[in-house]
């Protein structure tokens, strides 16, 4: 079943956005929000702290997005849609005002909303149909036609489960492990697997190649991104799948 998140954000593509190409542009989705709800946007760019990302400010007939003019336009799309989320959402906590701060949930929330927008389910579907054998070609794909973020991208394709998979980002040189999502049909204990691969994968020799790991075979893909660091993506190979997927067998010494 869709969250609402993803609902809201599906709606309100189909409606003002289905006719956009990819990547939706920020003052596009901005007219589309002044469309839907009779209200004037105003985007503008100030030289806010690096961490940053964006703040909203809205009044009766009118909203005031700022935007970290020290950002990427890559950072700044997925942030003004997230404050976007927030407006279309209806979220209280998730615009700041004296007193009060935006709130975990409602962060999380508009978030969703952002990479449902900006990824629509059908369209990943699609892209992901067209290049099922590799993960780390098809989240390079995804984040460069969606203009979008590595790690959104990689968070968007797990949690749709289009193609079940691992994906992890990791710093080799600092035996480091940045960030990890993975597909919920892949069912094995992640965090001792993100140990695993932070052990094994310290110096990444081979782009692609099959690895059993604890018994299971996967294909293995890594890819250099951003200086040091490594994408690097595990997807079940399809013959053995039906032992790592959720109420399968589960991997000795992995399973919950």
């Amino acid at each position: 079943m869709w969250s609402r998140e993803e609902l809201v954000a599906q709606n309100f593509f189909e409606g003002y956005l289905e006719n956009e190409s990819f990547p939706l542009e920020l003052g596009r989705i901005a007219l589309a929000v002044e469309k839907k709800l009779g209200i004037k946007i105003f985007l503008e760019e100030v030289p806010f702290p690096y961490e940053v990302k964006a703040h909203l400010r809205l009044a009766r007939s009118s909203a005031l997005i700022w935007l970290n003019q020290n950002h990427s336009k890559v950072h700044q799309r997925f942030s003004g849609t997230h404050e976007f989320g927030h407006i279309l959402m209806k979220h209280r906590n998730g615009i700041p005002s004296p007193g009060n701060s935006e709130s975990e949930k409602e962060f999380e929330s508009a978030n969703n909303f952002a990479a449902a927008l900006l990824m629509p389910a059908k369209e990943v579907a699609c892209i992901a149909k067209k290049y099922p054998d590799s993960l780390v070609f098809l989240i390079t794909k995804l984040s460069k036609y969606f203009g979008v973020n590595i790690e959104e991208a990689a968070k968007r394709l797990s949690k749709l489960d289009v193609l079940p998979g691992l994906f992890t980002l990791l710093n080799p040189s600092a035996n480091q492990l940045i960030w990890e999502y993975h597909s919920p049909s892949v069912n094995l204990d992640h965090e001792a697997f993100a140990s695993f691969l932070v052990y094994h994968f310290q110096n990444p020799r081979k782009r692609e190649e099959d690895f059993d790991i604890m018994g299971y075979p996967f294909r293995v893909e890594t890819k250099r991104v951003c200086g040091d660091k490594v994408l690097f993506t595990c997807m079940p190979l399809l013959s053995k799948y039906d032992h790592v997927v959720s109420g399968g067998k589960k991997a000795s010494g992995y399973g919950k």
